[in-house]
Formats: C-alpha cells, sequence, structure tokens
C-alpha cells in the first residue's frame, strides 16, 4: 500500500496493491489519524485489489465515519470487483460509498 500527501490540495491518496492484508494495518490507521487530525482530503484507489482483509475494510469503514463528522471529503476511486464484494459480505458498501455488489 502506498501513501503520498498532495500538498497543494491538502489531499492523501492511499494506493492499495493487489492484496491488502492486516499486516499494513497499523501504518494505515496511523495515516487515516494523521490526515483526520489535519482535516487532509482522502482519496482510496483500490482498482487493482484482488484480496484485501476485514480488518482493512474496517478501518477505511471508521474513518469514513469520522471524516464525515468532521465534515471531510473521502472517496474510494475505481475500486476493484474483489474490492466492492468484500465490503458487500461485511455490510459496508453502503458506508463506504460503494454501490451493493451481487454476491
Amino acid at each position: 500500500m502506498e501513501m503520498a500527501a498532495d500538498s497543494p490540495q491538502k489531499t492523501l491518496i492511499v494506493t492499495c496493491e493487489e492484496v491488502v492484508d492486516i499486516q499494513l494495518a497499523n501504518e494505515l490507521h496511523a495515516q487515516l489519524k494523521t490526515a483526520l487530525d489535519q482535516r487532509l482530503r482522502v482519496e482510496i484507489v483500490a482498482n487493482r485489489v484482488e484480496r484485501v482483509d476485514a480488518a482493512i475494510l474496517q478501518i477505511f469503514y471508521a474513518y469514513f465515519l469520522a471524516a464525515r463528522k468532521k465534515e471531510l471529503e473521502v472517496a474510494i476511486k475505481g475500486a476493484s470487483d474483489n474490492f466492492q464484494r468484500a465490503a458487500s459480505l461485511l455490510g459496508l458498501s453502503e458506508g463506504l460509498g460503494l454501490a451493493e455488489v451481487a454476491l
């Protein structure tokens, strides 16, 4: 997973690799907490995801809730079918701003 801050627009771009597993959870949580504290816009690029752990989706979901409370912009760009399917299985699609996928 690659995370890069785009200073002029105050955007954190989180680019997910093919496999996004629990080993990345602490780093992801810390980066999203910093983004929240600094009121950064967050874009999650998930178009290459083949497998994503539930813990990662839960971190994204918690961030979406916190960002919305602070009226911050957050979006998932180009979510792969597997990413969408995993979110749907966990009941997180709506909260992540994804369309429900037929299982």
